[in-house]
């Protein structure tokens, strides 16, 4: 029931509104792993700088 409801809704999007959604949709992935990555390499500098404190 719902899912042909949103079937209904997509069908009756013109083309650009459906080109804009896939494009929104992609780019929020993109900040998503993006997002991941940056707070990874966030993770790696703090790690190095306990290093260094370590070391000295």
């Amino acid at each position: 029931m719902k899912r042909t409801l949103f079937f209904r809704l997509l069908a009756r999007l013109q083309v650009g509104r459906k080109l804009l959604l896939i494009y929104l949709l992609d780019l929020s992935a993109v900040v998503f792993i993006s997002g991941i990555l940056i707070h990874e390499k966030y993770i790696a500098i703090d790690f190095s700088n306990k290093e260094i404190v370590g070391n000295n």
